[in-house]
């Protein structure tokens, strides 16, 4: 999935472990109970997206673009959350 467009999706009980979105724009997205574990969201694009019930697992989010995403009752343990920017 690197360096796609898929804005405005949304995606419900998914498992993406290790998958690459490196570059990808995720723009006002739905996940739900969806599985991030390892996976590299470097330099993606995030902004307006809703996280719920997700498994970010040690995920790499790296300069990834994160204002007015939401976050609830997801696993961020070991996550890369280093130099995001809103």
């Amino acid at each position: 999935f690197s360096e796609s467009v898929i804005s405005n999706s949304v995606w419900l009980d998914v498992r993406l472990d290790s998958c690459r979105f490196s570059y990808s724009v995720l723009t006002d997205s739905e996940f739900n109970s969806v599985r991030f574990i390892d996976a590299n969201l470097q330099d993606a694009d995030l902004r307006g997206s809703r996280f719920s019930n997700c498994n970010l697992y040690s995920a790499d989010l790296l300069h990834a673009r994160v204002g007015d995403a939401h976050f609830s009752e997801c696993e961020m343990g070991r996550t890369l959350l280093q130099d995001w920017a809103p």
